[in-house]
């Protein structure tokens, strides 16, 4: 489930696991095509994707709404829930784009804009709906 800053929008996205048990460790939203394909034409309205940053203990959230570099979260039964304040993955200086990047992050140099994201990632069941080819391995934690 990912929900925009006010309430003003709330779509449920289909997301692919590298874990079902810790989804911390890396997920992203499935392809627009196979969506489409299942649902009889509606797209994703937001992308989400999180994954391990380098060679660090953060990582990397990535969504239609923005970007955001945090510590690795931890989840609770293959589900995360997470409230992050996210600003534009690009944006115009002195009148050219921009990309957001780690160094500036870290730098603190963030841009005006983006916005609040809010997501649950439910990694630890399985959509009964997903093509048996993308079954998740059942690692403990259920699948």
């Amino acid at each position: 489930m990912v929900r925009t800053e006010g309430g003003d929008g709330e779509y449920t996205i289909r997301i692919l696991c590298e874990s079902a048990s810790q989804p911390e460790l890396g997920f992203f939203t499935e392809a627009n095509r196979i969506t489409r394909q299942a649902t009889g034409g509606r797209s994703n309205m937001v992308n989400l994707r999180l994954r391990p940053w380098k060679d660090t203990d953060e990582v990397q959230i990535s969504s239609t709404l923005g970007v955001v570099w945090i510590a690795r979260p931890v989840s609770t039964g293959g589900v995360l829930s997470l409230t992050l304040d996210v600003v534009p993955a690009s944006f115009l200086e002195d009148n050219a784009p921009v990309a957001m990047t780690y160094d500036r992050w870290t730098a603190g140099e963030r841009p005006e804009g983006g916005g609040t994201l809010e997501f649950e990632a439910n990694c630890g069941v399985r959509d009964p709906e997903a093509p048996s080819y993308r079954r998740l391995p059942d690692t403990g934690g259920g699948s």
